[in-house]
């Protein structure tokens, strides 16, 4: 009678396993169907119960997904936290590896340049083409926007051997060192001196000419109310108006100048980026 008890316990368990078994299976499956459906927040859910009820055996292939819908749905704090999950939860060099360069992506995109970085230099991976290129790409990239752009430069050279490739990349940041030109001091102290001054050496002539028309009919306005008038009527009529766009003018150039750098810095990045998807292999 005991052992008729035990073998239907036995029995019930692992019917019981199975039926727990089959319907994890199933979760991510479902999951996984999701993700290609794009539905990607009610596949985060399935994945997260499949890891709540099975965490060994789907573990890798649910943190990397979870990660990938995360960063699907723009939420890069999620996506980094679980590809550092998916790092840490594979044995494969080569996946590993994919997923701490994963991570590094998130960090440059959150614009944690120095923490992507150090990253890149602790990342140890294998020396294939695939990853070196990788490699300098974000290395590359961090280093751009963060201003050392002669090190940017040596990391993209080093993205590929071919000449032509390399001569491109030269040109560009070529380029990049005519923005260093650009000084927005020099562009406020030179409106100082002389209004619409500024504006000439930004070469933003039209908004310059302006600057010096309307300062210069501001002066003429004053000289004439203070003969028809008073001087005390020119200085509280028309010298605040003149100072209003004197003041104006060399902010704004200084403005201006920080725009035109931030501005042609986002078309030469810009321009990079073509070029290393245009002339190189997959990164």
């Amino acid at each position: 009678m005991k052992s008729r008890i035990l073998y239907i316990v036995i029995f019930s368990c692992l019917v019981s396993f199975s039926a727990h078994s089959q319907n994890v299976v199933q979760t991510f499956a479902l999951a996984n169907s999701l993700f290609e459906q794009a539905d990607y927040q009610l596949a985060i859910n399935h994945y997260q119960r499949v890891l709540f009820f099975e965490k060994d055996t789907f573990r890798f292939e649910s943190y990397s997904r979870l990660a990938e819908a995360h960063f699907k749905l723009n939420d890069l704090k999620k996506a980094g936290f679980y590809y550092d999950l998916a790092y840490y939860s594979v044995e494969e060099d080569s996946l590993s590896t994919e997923m701490g360069f994963n991570k590094i992506q998130i960090l440059i995109l959150q614009g944690r340049y120095n923490e992507a970085l150090i990253d890149l230099f602790s990342l140890d991976y294998p020396e294939t083409d695939y990853f070196n290129r990788k490699s300098n790409f974000y290395l590359g990239v961090a280093n751009f926007a963060l201003g050392e752009y002669a090190i940017s430069e040596a990391y993209f050279l080093n993205i590929s051997k071919d000449s032509l490739f390399q001569a491109h990349i030269h040109d560009v940041f070529l380029k990049n060192k005519k923005v260093e030109r650009i000084n927005p001091k020099v562009a406020k102290t030179l409106s100082m001196l002389a209004p619409g001054l500024g504006q000439f050496y930004l070469g933003e002539f039209k908004s310059g000419l302006n600057s010096v028309v309307l300062t210069s009919a501001f002066v003429v306005l004053g000289f004439s109310t203070a003969i028809n008038y008073s001087i005390f009527n020119a200085v509280y009529a028309v010298a605040p108006w003149y100072f209003r766009y004197y003041v104006g003018g060399y902010q704004n150039s200084e403005q201006h100048a920080l725009n035109k750098i931030a501005k042609k810095r986002t078309e030469i990045y810009t321009e990079l980026l073509d070029l290393i998807a245009d002339s190189n292999p997959k990164i």
